[in-house]
């Protein structure tokens, strides 16, 4: 494999709270050119993502006549320890095509690794990715100065199951393929299962969609029956598959009776029970929960009420409670994508976000309008829950940007913005080194989409805090029209004020202490720079 270093100077950008830093890694390429991180997956000592590569090209298009010249790029594996020193790119795909565009020009078109379905897995981050050969195959890295290393000859679809207990990997290679079982050992196929499409002599096929768990030594998993007539009979639905039985996959529950679909999918598993969205024919894609038998697989009526809220993402699991992004249809004000709660112990749903928060963050819409949150990317650090989220307004059928994507963290039972990650559209949330990595954009350089981190808890090494040097506080708060500034010994002293979607509205040198302002009513973010560093106060305006 040809492997290639990145030796960065890393930026760093301090930002909104003293105390709390966003820093960026490392800018993989230079200027504009984004190397655009996804889905990061870490173990113990370095963490695994894609990235665009190294290669880029230009060629023409040609639409009716009309040439124009596009920018392309391959996509290829990365590697950091979150230094910029050690952020390397593992080029798998060296491939390449020689094309010629509608001018006549030739130019070579690079091959891209597909990095997809990263896994952690006896403290390896194991990726499907294409090395030019025709196919997609399992791999994973032995380190971020080390090498790729092929462990399987083929590729597994997303349907993956860890059984970290018993160092197993459940596995499927197609939607139609049956189950196998595999241990990590490099260049060894995984071991089929056997018993998989023998019912009562008949040969029966069942299809792995839409996700799957292991409960109790079974894979509970959304299968459909290959064969037309009985597919038509159930439709997309809940299967079962004893690891130790001698037959093969069962349905386990016809959730939505009939040839239609009840799609199962989103499982997560607790206490004996794995718990899953279903629908069953009321218009609501609701929580059920299943023990592996058919009288134990039931829709879930917290506190005895039917439930009413459309699940619409992956539910997060944190101390016996589910966090999901939910649709109330039944509301008349926030109804859309709000943050909520299921207490599986308590057996109460909850909604965490609304239309109050909304306010508090600045959002100003008319009451009936439908308001989005939109929550995702879970990752929890210090038993707090943090997620991406951004508000949002549907009116006549259209959907408003109100903020733009910021992190957000629970605080009791409430949401609260994390203010430092305010404009740099972050995404794809990853834990580690007990600190929060994401791809995002600085808002206040030109750098496109990179590597940054998140430290809750730290404070920057390279930007002394102006608090170490002078005392600046701002009043009144709140304030209308000004705020007297004092502590500040440099007649340079400047500020920016922001707004929640961190964009500049005001700016300006700050005049006999004084700064004043003509903006809406909101909350605000007033940064306060002197002598080579600043504060970030919130204020609010009346």
């Amino acid at each position: 494999m040809k492997k290639m270093y990145f030796f960065l100077l890393a930026l760093m950008n301090v930002s909104i709270m003293l105390g709390q830093t966003v820093e960026i890694v490392a800018d993989s390429h230079e200027g504009d050119v984004s190397t655009a991180p996804s889905s990061m997956t870490a173990n113990s000592s370095f963490f695994v993502y894609s990235g665009i590569g190294a290669n880029f090209w230009t060629r023409a298009t040609s639409i009716m006549g009309t040439i124009s010249y596009n920018t392309y790029h391959d996509v290829e594996v990365w590697a950091s320890d979150g230094s910029a020193a050690n952020t390397n790119m593992f080029e798998i795909n060296s491939t390449y095509t020689v094309e010629t565009d509608p001018e006549g020009t030739e130019y070579f078109q690079q091959g891209d690794a597909t990095f997809l379905d990263p896994i952690l897995f006896n403290d390896k981050v194991y990726f499907s990715a294409n090395n030019g050969d025709g196919g997609i195959h399992i791999y994973y890295i032995t380190g971020v100065n080390g090498d790729t290393v092929r462990a399987i000859n083929n590729a597994w679809t997303n349907r993956v199951i860890v059984d970290d207990a018993n160092s197993k990997v459940y596995l499927t290679e197609a939607n139609a393929a049956p189950w196998a079982v595999w241990g990590g050992e490099n260049l060894v196929d995984p071991e089929v299962l056997p018993n998989q499409f023998e019912v009562d002599g008949t040969t029966l096929i069942v299809e792995n969609t839409l996700g799957a768990c292991l409960l109790g030594g079974k894979i509970i998993f959304s299968g459909d029956y290959v064969d037309a007539t009985l597919d038509d009979a159930t439709g997309t639905e809940l299967f079962i598959y004893d690891l130790a039985g001698t037959e093969g996959p069962q349905l386990l529950k016809d959730i939505y009776s009939g040839a239609s679909n009840s799609s199962p999918r989103y499982y997560v598993t607790y206490n004996n029970k794995a718990y899953f969205r279903a629908a069953d024919g009321d218009g609501t894609y609701a929580l059920w929960e299943t023990n592996g038998t058919a009288d134990g697989t039931v829709r879930i009526t917290p506190g005895g009420a039917t439930w009413t809220v459309d699940i619409n993402s992956q539910p997060f699991l944190l101390d016996g409670k589910l966090y999901f992004e939910g649709d109330d249809d039944n509301s008349t004000t926030d109804a859309l994508d709000q943050l909520y709660v299921y207490d599986i112990n308590m057996n109460s749903l909850t909604r965490i976000s609304g239309l109050l928060d909304a306010y508090k963050a600045g959002l100003k819409v008319p009451e009936e309008v439908f308001i989005n949150f939109d929550p995702k990317s879970y990752v929890v650090l210090n038993n707090t829950l943090y997620f991406i989220a951004k508000y949002s307004y549907v009116k006549d059928g259209y959907t408003y940007d109100s903020t733009t994507d910021a992190i957000y963290k629970l605080n009791g039972s409430s949401v609260e913005i994390v203010e430092e990650s305010i404009g740099f559209v972050p995404s794809d949330l990853m834990i580690f080194d007990s600190k929060i990595y994401f791809s995002g954009e600085d808002p206040n350089a030109t750098l496109g989409s990179e590597l940054y981190v998140f430290d809750p808890n730290g404070t920057s090494t390279a930007i002394k805090p102006l608090a170490e040097k002078l005392s600046i506080n701002v009043s009144p708060n709140p304030s209308y029209g000004f705020v007297n500034v004092t502590g500040l010994n440099d007649a340079n002293s400047s500020y920016e004020l922001y707004n929640l979607s961190g964009q500049v509205v005001e700016k300006g040198i700050i005049q006999n202490g004084v700064i004043d302002y003509d903006v809406a009513e909101g909350i605000y973010l007033l940064k306060v720079s002197s002598e080579g560093s600043f504060k970030t106060f919130k204020i609010i305006v009346k």
